[in-house]
């Protein structure tokens, strides 16, 4: 049977979390785009990554 050593992290900081959101968006827009599953709209703001202005947090859970 596997043994696991696991590593105790600190938390990731909200810019590191900011990034990763960003990352992850771009390519799962990607993807979608890729096969067909997406359909660019402007009107659509779930699809920008502007944040200016607005609490890191909000900003993911506004674009979970």
């Amino acid at each position: 049977m596997a043994k696991f050593d696991f590593t105790q992290l600190k938390a990731p900081t909200i810019d590191e979390l900011t990034v990763l959101v960003q990352t992850l968006s771009q390519r799962i827009t990607r993807f979608l785009d890729s096969r067909g599953l997406l359909e660019r709209d402007a009107k659509n703001s779930y699809l920008t990554l502007d944040y200016s202005g607005k609490d890191p947090m909000q900003q993911l859970q506004d674009h979970s």
